[in-house]
């Protein structure tokens, strides 16, 4: 999955701590970071972390449209878990471990944390400036896009070294580009 010589030098969010209810959401202590969940439509719920303890005042630069107001959503937080839901989408955070999972209300999985036998949870790690992200990948998940490579549409089953570029000037044409490498 990753090379585990890197991976062992990030450290992980093993922690969630005390919910606490915004307008929009949940904000939940995340390791040394802040976990912001917020309810955008009963079908979309955005996650951010913040970085050194801060969000961007816009944490979706790439949507200008303004957002509708918060739909309907539940928090429940036991001493193991906290759940956060709307009228279409479950999402289950175990306190202890950082494990994160979420679901249509039907039951369809959306994602899952990836998990190391060494490193335990691998939801959100950080090492200097740099951070990682994993999830599992179910047996029918599709892999599309990746940049303009040729091949198959859908990338399971390849590699790629994804190097990005991210300038969030408005005036940039370029606000995101990914770069795959074979």
């Amino acid at each position: 999955m990753f090379n585990k010589a890197i991976l062992k030098y990030f450290g992980f969010c093993h922690e969630v701590g005390a919910a606490t209810r915004t307008e929009r959401g949940v904000v939940l202590p995340f390791g040394t970071e802040r976990l912001h969940i917020d309810a955008i439509r009963p079908d979309i719920v955005r996650l951010a972390v913040s970085r050194q303890g801060q969000l961007p005042d816009r944490p979706t630069p790439a949507v200008s449209a303004p957002l509708p107001a918060p739909p309907p959503f539940d928090v429940t937080a036991t001493a193991s878990s906290v759940t956060f839901a709307t009228t279409g989408i479950r999402l289950r955070i175990d306190r202890s471990g950082c494990d994160m999972q979420a679901s249509r209300t039907g039951g369809t999985r959306l994602f899952r944390t990836a998990r190391d036998a060494d490193l335990g949870s691998l939801c959100y790690g950080t090492m200097n400036d740099e951070f990682i992200v994993a999830r599992e990948r179910a047996r029918d998940d599709l892999i599309l896009g990746l940049g303009e490579k040729s091949g198959p549409f859908n990338r399971n089953g390849r590699s790629f070294l994804l190097w990005n570029t991210d300038v969030l000037a408005m005036d940039n044409p370029r606000v995101l580009n990914h770069w795959p490498f074979d």
